[in-house]
């Protein structure tokens, strides 16, 4: 399943998989709370950074203690957003 959210990151960790994020978020999926979306990014190319709002479209892997674990599909800096409007 996918979903599209709307969030801070909060912190950026690397490991042989790739880069993994941590996103401010509160509300609902699927019924289930959520106050934190983890992500798993590309390998070798690092997709946000920390303190920055993005847009991201992600794939669900799992949701674990109103945490959201998934992988990154594509993700869009808010501020490149902004300026698209003005």
């Amino acid at each position: 399943m996918e979903f599209i959210a709307i969030g801070k990151c909060l912190g950026i960790a690397y490991s042989q998989k790739g880069f993994m994020y941590r996103l401010h978020f509160k509300g609902y999926f699927k019924g289930s709370k959520i106050q934190e979306i983890r992500l798993m990014g590309k390998k070798s190319t690092q997709e946000m950074w920390k303190n920055e709002e993005y847009i991201v479209h992600a794939k669900v892997h799992s949701i674990k203690t109103k945490e959201l674990y998934g992988k990154i599909l594509r993700v869009k800096d808010l501020k490149m957003i902004k300026v698209d409007f003005l």
